[in-house]
């Protein structure tokens, strides 16, 4: 029996495009759609990375700290908040994640979900923005990320 990853072992995308009854023209056309896809991905990465590199540098913190994954983050709660209040979504998240078929796990989960927000909330003002941009921040955390970076609000403890 053929499977996927075997498929993609054996004969490669093309092969497995060919598989799917995706050949010649439309092979190269949504191989180009993958790629262009990525390529997008990654330089907007770049774009995150560096918007958050340059909002740690904005509140004093070294801005490779932007860097580190869950660390960037907790350093995130430090700037806008308080950096205890990281761990406490943490928890509350996991609880979530264990009781996730019951009230319990819906209750966790939506107390870390009320962290997070205002989480989002201090920080927005911690950079002089007010409720809108929370929401945006909300919505979009990445390139709300992106525009604290580049913009020119200044960094206020709050």
């Amino acid at each position: 029996m053929l499977t996927f990853l075997g498929l993609l072992g054996t004969f490669g995308i093309l092969g497995f495009l060919a598989f799917l009854g995706i050949a010649g023209l439309a092979a190269t056309t949504a191989i180009a759609a993958f790629a262009l896809y990525i390529i997008f991905i990654l330089i907007f990465y770049v774009f995150v990375v560096i918007g958050s590199w340059k909002v740690f540098e904005k509140a004093g913190e070294p801005g490779w700290k932007a860097l580190i994954p869950i660390y960037n983050l907790y350093i995130l709660y430090k700037i806008s908040w308080n950096g205890y209040m990281f761990f406490a979504e943490l928890v509350l998240g996991m609880l979530a994640g264990c009781f996730s078929h019951s009230a319990v796990g819906s209750l966790f989960a939506i107390l870390s979900t009320v962290i997070a927000w205002v989480m989002y909330y201090k920080l927005s003002k911690s950079f002089g923005h007010g409720i809108v941009f929370t929401v945006f921040m909300i919505l979009f955390p990445q390139i709300a990320q992106i525009i604290l970076g580049f913009d020119d609000s200044q960094y206020i403890k709050a």
